[in-house]
């Protein structure tokens, strides 16, 4: 392994070459990375390669130019192109964030694409280098998977201690042979609100997302793509002209959103329009945030589908909020009551849906997820874990309960293991890290798994993995039984 990390006149230079694996005197890996300030780093020129002649010409290659100067920052120009196991994807950038305090404004267009790529003959460094620069002018692909264009708009008013921004999100192309875009408008007011535990940030929020797959002639290209985005968009009058939290219970949407599909010849739709609140702050130890939420978000939102034969209106309110506090009870707790531990995290979280459907039932879904950690003064930690699942209303889902008990224990070894390749002073470094694990489960079934894994593990290097795991399960009169075991390695450079 050689690596090389040098400035040159200015120029940032790394360079890295990895011999394992080699075979006929080719390096298996390598890669660079070079950047180039200018104007006092105002503008800086960056390219990132590596190069795997490994595997049929795998590579990864970036290039990108930055600036930062009088309230303008971003990437106006950035190509990002890889292999990976026979698929060459794409990704042409261009982003820029005007802040001009309290305004400002991020601006962004990326185009993705994705194709089958076989493997080439010739894999060296230099032609997969020479290649990628083709490539990024290169807007066309013979065995195409996906192509997408994502533009955005976001203008904010920073709060002070109200503010707003609106966020505008575009995108367009094909996947699985057909043309979709997308629409996702939000209007959001954020609101910082302090408290004597710190402060708390608010955020009051519109939001309405579109989604279409039309049975239109495929688009040759991105130009094509865009324009036929802007084209559907525009179709779509109820995106624009339908009022906001009135829409939210108008009878008369449906009727527009299916008349709409019908017209325009959409065979898949989804509308959803929203209305929430958000709230997080940070949390700590204090008994407080056992019970107070960090985060919390309470959203109403009605949802339109059309799907071929099938149609949906639906009216939802979902709750998602979680608590957590750490460090409390242990010998270096806020409040030292148990001294045979070090510390500790306790948490739960609680996410419900009640959905309203077009024939007036309402469903219900609840998780409830609780968690507690101790850990002790030899990095041993022990952990409680449940998640309980309760649905109402749905004739083919029944409620689940699945609660786990983790205990992880490490161990330095007194005479290190001798493994080849490796120096003594690596090896000197082994720890052993060893997982108990029992998982009992309720619900349609009943059922219990009891597993162990013990790692071998030089950091940043080596981790060799040996586990075993035996399991029972009782359904509908019929007890299953089951073992495995089995083992891994993974090498780190």
């Amino acid at each position: 392994y050689t690596k090389l990390d040098k400035d040159i006149a200015g120029l940032d230079v790394k360079f890295d070459l990895n011999w394992l694996n080699a075979a006929g005197g080719n390096a298996a890996e390598a890669g660079h990375s070079l950047a180039l300030p200018l104007f006092d780093s105002a503008l800086t020129l960056n390219n990132e390669f590596r190069s795997n002649n490994k595997s049929g010409g795998d590579f990864y290659s970036a290039s990108t130019v930055d600036i930062s100067a009088g309230g303008i920052s971003g990437k106006p120009a950035a190509f990002t192109a890889s292999r990976k196991d026979g698929l060459l994807s794409r990704k042409w950038e261009s982003a820029l964030t005007a802040d001009f305090n309290p305004f400002s404004l991020d601006a962004s267009l990326i185009m993705d694409l994705s194709s089958d790529d076989a493997a080439s003959p010739e894999n060296g460094y230099f032609h997969s280098l020479w290649r990628s620069f083709l490539l990024s002018t290169d807007f066309s692909a013979a065995a195409m998977k996906e192509r997408k264009t994502t533009i955005q708009l976001k203008p904010a008013v920073a709060p002070a201690p109200a503010g707003f921004y609106t966020d505008l999100i575009v995108t367009a192309g094909i996947s699985e042979s057909k043309f979709f875009n997308t629409a996702d408008m939000k209007l959001a007011i954020p609101l910082d609100i302090a408290v004597d535990a710190g402060s708390i940030t608010a955020e009051l929020f519109y939001r309405r997302n579109a989604v279409y797959k039309d049975s239109v002639n495929l688009p040759a290209a991105f130009t094509g793509d865009i324009s036929a985005m802007f084209g559907s968009l525009t179709k779509r009058s109820y995106l624009y002209s339908s009022v906001p939290v009135y829409e939210l219970f108008a009878d008369e949407l449906p009727a527009a959103f299916e008349a709409d599909c019908i017209k325009n010849g959409t065979s898949e739709a989804e509308l959803e329009n929203s209305l929430g609140i958000s709230l997080s702050r940070n949390y700590g130890s204090n008994l407080f945030d056992i019970i107070a939420p960090y985060s919390f978000e309470l959203k109403l939102a009605r949802k339109l589908v059309h799907e071929f034969s099938r149609k949906e209106d639906s009216l939802n309110l979902n709750l998602n909020t979680k608590s957590a506090a750490m460090n409390l009870f242990g010998g270096a707790g806020a409040y030292p009551v148990f001294d045979f531990y070090f510390s500790d995290e306790i948490s739960w979280s609680l996410d419900a849906e009640l959905s309203r459907q077009t024939d007036g039932s309402i469903l219900q879904k609840y998780y409830l997820k609780n968690g507690l950690s101790v850990f002790g003064f030899e990095q041993e930690s022990i952990a409680l874990d449940s998640l309980l699942y309760l649905p109402f209303g749905h004739a083919n889902e029944k409620w689940t309960l699945e609660s786990s008990v983790t205990f992880i224990w490490n161990q330095q070894t007194d005479q290190p293991i001798d493994l080849p390749v490796f120096s003594a002073e690596e090896e000197e470094l082994q720890v052993l890290s060893h997982e108990e694990k029992l998982i009992f489960k309720a619900g349609d079934s009943i059922g219990g798994e009891i597993k162990h894994s013990t790692n071998l593990i030089i950091p940043q290097t080596i981790s060799i993995s040996v586990f075993a795991s035996a399991g029972l399960q009782y359904s509908s009169g019929s007890l299953l039984a089951g073992l495995s075991c089995g083992f891994s390695a993974g090498i780190f450079y």
